[in-house]
């Protein structure tokens, strides 16, 4: 008999035919040739390079093979035309590619000079924690190129779980968080400021993790029971809750807002364990909390003749009598509102003081529909919930002179619809508003977003260019700062270089 521990894994072996073949290249002597394959396998294929048929060593300087399956030749002679081929191999499987072959063309004898051209520049990549990426940069060049990597940002490069393959490609192990960001690769003609970039973006995968915990609680029944729950992670994790290992689902007494549980009007049944649940395309993590319900039959009933006045656009004053039994005993009682339409709307409660039976709610969104009830507190339990009242919000109201035909309004939530209309008024009184009409702010990001800068380009000598810029005078948008950017043509663009908002004058050498 066989026994197997729980860490013991089946896996299915498996590869696929060749997603990308070398393809056959002509290259002038002295120039760089690169070759590629690519094959999904499971566990992931190890990949060599033949010539001619023959294992291919690649521990010479000019020769690098990069483990996604890119082969690299740079100073290329005659001795290394011939037929390619990447070979693919697992523990159970060993694949060949088709064969390419590689034309070396003879050189001039003087070669005449040629500005950095990238040929292979790095590509986005996501990936997961601890995994190796390789990010490739291949540039060719006469004089040959020199290749140096740096970030976006201006951070330093993880020199630690960072090192260069071959003549510039850059391999990161041990994937951590810190390494997400744009990696810059530079070709630069040795002795001269003759360059050219390449970028892309490491995007880093994270599972979830907490950043606030629900916490246990011990509430009387009738009360009301508050869990909060909040985790990171990339992409941003999916929260849910479970009671006792079971999924919960909204309904009139129990709430769920992403990262807060609400339970009210708690019963017997709600003394149990309640646990947070992140997930995303990364993992799981759960997190738990106890909710004991404390009894009491000699509790307060509830407040009653609840009611509800209208006293501006975003306020309601609520008012109600105390408890016809055991209202002596009151210490405390907390007010509860909503909005009356809609789905899944957020609860909010208030606790005050049991020395009053009125409370203004003042933070409330005009012309909307509320609904309120209230509960009273004693030191060991809660009364149940008073009837439920409705009440709506005025409409925001400016009134203006007679002679006015246009009006601004300012202070508006941006990314938001709002309704207007009018009415005209004479001492008589008021006459017959005109029909609503919908309006929708713009986001916050193209709120007087500024005018394009106007640029004057003067050259200074062979190699160097005078920048200047000026805003815009009637532009009245808050300029934080420039981007310069520059490229030569047909080739790619180079910056951003940031530059602060009190310069107007920048010098482009190289």
């Amino acid at each position: 008999a066989c026994t197997y521990s729980e860490f013991d894994k089946l896996y299915l072996i498996a590869i696929s035919a060749f997603e990308v073949q070398p393809i056959s290249t002509e290259v002038q002597e002295g120039g760089v040739a690169r070759f590629t394959c690519k094959i999904s396998s499971n566990p992931p294929a190890v990949i060599t390079w033949e010539l001619n048929r023959t294992t291919l060593p690649v521990t010479m300087d000019r020769v690098t093979a990069l483990p996604t399956g890119v082969l690299q030749i740079y100073d290329v002679d005659q001795k290394d035309a011939g037929n390619y081929r990447c070979v693919a191999a697992t523990v159970a499987h060993r694949r060949k590619s088709m064969e390419a072959s590689l034309t070396v063309i003879p050189g001039k004898e003087s070669k005449s000079f040629h500005t950095p051209t990238i040929i292979a520049g790095p590509q986005n990549i996501t990936t997961s924690l601890h995994q190796t990426v390789v990010l490739e940069c291949a540039a060719t060049g006469n004089p040959k190129p020199i290749i140096s990597w740096s970030r976006l940002d201006h951070k330093s490069i993880d020199v630690f779980n960072t090192r260069v393959l071959g003549n510039g490609n850059l391999m990161i192990s041990d994937i951590r968080l810190q390494h997400a960001g744009v990696y810059v690769c530079r070709a630069t003609t040795p002795g001269t400021r003759n360059f050219t970039v390449a970028m892309a973006t490491l995007t880093v995968l994270a599972p979830p993790s907490f950043v606030e915990w629900p916490e246990s609680l011990t509430r009387p029944r009738a009360g009301t029971a508050r869990f909060v729950c909040q985790a990171e992670g990339i992409p941003s994790p999916k929260m849910s809750w479970l009671k006792n290992g079971r999924k919960i689902h909204s309904n009139g007494r129990i709430k769920m807002y992403n990262s807060k549980l609400v339970i009210n009007q708690i019963i017997p049944e709600d003394d149990a364990i309640y646990q947070c649940m992140a997930e995303n395309s990364q993992g799981s993590i759960l997190s738990r909390a106890r909710l004991t319900v404390v009894m009491s039959e000699d509790r307060p009933s509830a407040p009653y003749n609840v009611h509800a006045e209208t006293m501006s656009s975003s306020a309601i004053l609520l008012a109600w009598e105390r408890p016809l039994y055991n209202s002596d005993k009151v210490i405390a009682y907390s007010v509860h509102y909503m909005k009356a339409e809609g789905l899944n709307n957020e609860e909010y409660q208030v606790v005050i003081g049991n020395d009053t039976t009125h409370y203004l709610i003042d933070d409330l969104e005009p012309a909307s529909n509320y609904s309120f009830y209230i509960v009273a507190y004693m030191p060991m339990g809660a009364s149940q919930m008073s009837d439920h009242v409705t009440q709506n919000t005025l409409e925001d109201v400016l009134e203006l002179p007679g002679t006015t035909h246009e009006h601004l309004l300012e202070g508006l939530k941006p990314d938001s619809v709002y309704l207007v209309r009018i009415t005209a008024a004479t001492r008589v009184g008021l006459g017959e508003s005109s029909v609503w009409t919908s309006h929708r702010t713009p986001k916050a990001t193209s709120v007087k977003a500024p005018k394009s800068p106007e640029l004057h380009l003067e050259p200074l000598n062979c190699t160097t260019i005078s920048v200047k810029w000026q805003q815009d005078a009637e532009d009245s948008a808050t300029i934080q700062g420039y981007k310069l950017y520059y490229k030569e043509e047909g080739q790619q663009e180079n910056g951003p270089i940031f530059l602060a908002t009190s310069d107007l004058l920048y010098t482009l050498s190289g």
